[in-house]
């Protein structure tokens, strides 16, 4: 199978999860995002594992063809990206950059936004 298809699939149906997860569950999010941040463990452990998935995904699939495949590839380097922050930023910083954030409007706005990148997504690769 083509790697653009694998992880268009992959990062899709994630992606539809999370963002229906995020809309439909907008007012609990800010406290799940408040207790995610009060485990510093939790948060380098979860910057690592998006570190290395986005590396990988970058590594086998870093095109930038101005097609659906672009989108593939600027999600792994996001994602590789946030896993760096987690690691590399201190951990009030962190907790500030979100509290700015942190309000059901924002994610359920987020959420929908999310949510048809994955539709878009699953639409292609399926």
């Amino acid at each position: 199978m083509d790697t653009s298809l694998l992880l268009a699939k992959i990062l899709g149906v994630h992606l539809i999860v999370i963002g229906f997860g995020a809309f439909v569950r907008s007012k609990a999010y800010p406290k799940l995002i408040n207790d995610f941040l009060k485990n510093r463990a939790l948060v380098y452990i979860t910057g690592v594992m998006m570190m290395v998935f986005g590396m990988l995904a970058v590594l086998y699939h870093n095109i930038w063809d101005g097609t659906w495949r672009t989108l593939v590839t600027l999600i792994a380097w996001l994602a590789m990206l946030k896993g760096i922050m987690y690691i590399l930023i201190p951990h009030k910083s962190l907790k500030n950059m979100t509290k700015s954030i942190s309000t059901p409007g924002w994610y359920k706005i987020s959420g929908f936004v999310i949510l048809l990148v994955g539709v878009y997504l699953v639409s292609v690769g399926f």
